[in-house]
C-alpha cells in the first residue's frame, strides 16, 4: 500500500515597506487557518551597511515571537548588499507555526540614527 500525499496550500506575501527613521511595527496578515512560514527574504535597493552603533533589526513576528530576523548589527547577520535578497534567519520551529487567527507583523527595530531606505519583504509559508 503506497502512503497518501497530502497537499498543502501555499501562500506568499510580497510587502513593500517606505522609508523609516525609527522603530516601526506593520501588521500585514490575518490568515483565518494555522499556518507556518516556511522561508522570509528581504530586499532593499540601496543595501544596508554593518554597523556597531546605527543598525535595524528586521523581524517577522508571529504575535509577539519572532518567526524570523536579520539585523545588521556588528556581529549578527551584517551588511546586505544593494539590490540583492537576502534570506532572513528562520526562528525555531515552534515559532514560526501561527494559530488560525495569529497576525503576521513586520517589526523594524531601530538603534541610533539611521534611517532604513523602502525595501521589500516576501514571506513565503503553507497552511497546516
Amino acid at each position: 500500500m503506497r502512503p497518501q500525499s497530502i497537499t498543502q496550500e501555499r501562500f506568499m506575501l510580497s510587502i513593500d515597506h517606505a522609508a523609516f527613521t525609527g522603530d516601526t511595527a506593520i501588521k500585514v496578515a490575518k490568515p483565518s487557518a494555522q499556518f507556518v512560514i516556511d522561508k522570509v527574504r528581504y530586499v532593499n535597493v540601496t543595501g544596508l551597511a554593518t554597523s556597531a552603533s546605527n543598525f535595524f533589526a528586521i523581524q517577522v513576528l508571529l504575535g509577539a515571537a519572532v518567526a524570523a530576523t536579520w539585523s545588521t548589527e556588528t556581529g549578527e547577520e551584517g551588511t546586505i548588499a544593494a539590490n540583492t535578497f537576502v534570506d532572513l534567519v528562520n526562528g525555531v520551529s515552534p515559532l514560526r507555526v501561527g494559530a488560525a487567527d495569529a497576525e503576521i507583523i513586520l517589526n523594524f527595530d531601530e538603534t541610533g540614527t539611521a534611517t532604513l531606505p523602502a525595501g521589500r519583504i516576501v514571506i513565503e509559508g503553507r497552511y497546516l
